[in-house]
């Protein structure tokens, strides 16, 4: 079966922030998105967990995948926006069987 190569980009941001990555992604040509919950984590910052009396403190997922020559600009744009704030920033190379959804 044919199968077409992709980024998979995965970005660990606070609650707050994720509206502006969003439409970040959509800017720079991403054609969807998935936004995800997460529950704990730890990083080089510390642990943390998500407040349910205050879920807007915690952390959410945001799961791009996009044709290699759209990561780069999107990549740099997500730097930029979140290199002051606590974030995760993952690459990934896949492979995709439904090229025009990406």
């Amino acid at each position: 079966m044919q199968t077409y190569a992709k980024k998979k980009l995965e970005f660990v941001v606070e609650t707050a922030l994720m509206p502006r990555l969003v439409r970040l992604v959509e800017e720079q040509g991403a054609k969807g998105f998935t936004v995800v919950p997460t529950q704990a984590g730890e990083s080089v910052d510390g642990a943390w967990q998500r407040d349910d009396i205050a879920p807007a403190l915690g952390a959410q997922m945001l799961i791009v995948v996009v044709d290699p020559a759209v990561a780069d600009p999107i990549l740099e744009a997500a730097y930029a926006l979140l290199a002051d704030y606590r974030a995760q920033i993952f690459v990934s190379d896949v492979e995709v069987l439904r090229q025009d959804r990406f």
